[in-house]
């Protein structure tokens, strides 16, 4: 009795946890920052040699993503948003930020993925743990008084990613 109990249980927390927040909303133990706070205050050098610094966006909302290239699930996402940034660069603004990894590394997939999003590598998890403590690929996106409007935990489709940009730009 005391194993089925046990199993029923267990399926129950799967299923459960399978079903998520339909948005994929920041909603774990794993997540320092939640949609409607403000976005963290760091500074990151872009590898075009700008610096991004999260308290000075202006009035141009801004797209955060956090990846490592040797992450599946972001090898995955990075080209969506790679489709997502030439449609929306004019009117938000995007920075990849990597999670302890270099910059040699980054470029290398940014090359032959032939990637223009603009990013920041670094070689610690100090910026991303203003974000979170575990979980990739993260992406957040930011309205232009800086707060956060969307996170996405997990990959997050082309569609639902575009749907919450035109939402931002309509604001």
């Amino acid at each position: 009795m005391r194993c089925l109990i046990f199993y029923i249980n267990a399926l129950l927390f799967l299923l459960t946890s399978c079903l998520g927040n339909p948005d994929n909303t920041v909603v774990s133990e794993n997540d320092v920052v939640k949609a409607g706070q403000q976005v963290p205050s760091f500074v990151v050098s872009i590898n075009d040699g700008t610096t991004f610094n999260s308290n000075q966006m202006g009035r141009k909302p801004g797209c955060i993503v956090f990846f490592n290239t040797s992450c599946s699930d972001c090898r995955k996402e990075l080209p969506i948003v790679q489709q997502i940034y030439e449609e929306f660069s004019d009117s938000i603004q995007f920075v990849c930020i990597s999670r302890a990894e270099d910059r040699k590394s980054i470029q290398a997939f940014w090359t032959q993925k032939r990637l223009t999003l603009p990013y920041s590598a670094q070689t610690d998890r100090k910026i991303y743990n203003l974000f979170a403590l575990s979980s990739i690929p993260r992406l957040y996106i930011i309205d232009s008084l800086g707060t956060i409007k969307n996170a996405y935990t997990t990959k997050v489709s082309e569609k639902k990613l575009r749907k919450a940009l035109e939402q931002l730009i309509q604001q």
